[in-house]
């Protein structure tokens, strides 16, 4: 809890009422009614530029952790787990990308990059793949996983200025 949280909030709440309301997208919200923003320490702090921008993901697989962050998910490659989009497919979704202003691309490195990375170009955003399992990319635990993803969304977001 304290990776994800910082050292104050776990003191303050239960875990697991902090996973609820992280999980139901309400952690700030409930912070803030309480005048606690201050005390949100660690993962959560660190990706506050993350909150509130959008971004297409290939697969379903990014949702919790993007929704646990405050990325919003404007679209997904995949139409269905599975299923390869169709050309159709993905027109549509780089329509959808450019009235809602997706900020970035982000996925896992066992999907189809060059895709996504043509999709990118069409959209004119920036695109990372991102590790997914301890031993990416020299992230020795999860720790270290998570610090380099978090760091590689933040990347995006600088990008974009």
């Amino acid at each position: 809890a304290r990776a994800l949280y910082g050292a104050e909030l776990p003191a303050v709440f239960p875990a697991e009422e902090l996973d609820r309301w992280a999980a139901a997208g309400t952690l700030m919200g409930k912070l803030k009614e309480r005048n606690l923003e201050d005390t949100l320490g660690g993962w959560l702090k660190k990706a506050l530029p993350l909150r509130g921008r959008r971004a297409i993901n290939y697969h379903t697989n990014w949702t919790y952790f993007s929704a646990v962050l405050g990325i919003e998910t404007a679209g997904l490659i995949e139409p269905k787990p599975g299923i390869p989009p169709s050309p159709r497919d993905v027109q549509k979704l780089i329509e959808t990308a450019k009235t809602q202003k997706v900020d970035f691309i982000f996925d896992a490195p066992y999907y189809e990059e060059g895709k996504m990375r043509r999709i990118t170009e069409s959209i004119g955003v920036p695109y990372a793949v991102l590790p997914v399992f301890v031993g990416d990319e020299g992230a020795k635990d999860f720790f270290a996983l998570m610090d380099l993803t978090l760091d590689r969304l933040l990347d995006l977001v600088e990008a974009r200025r």
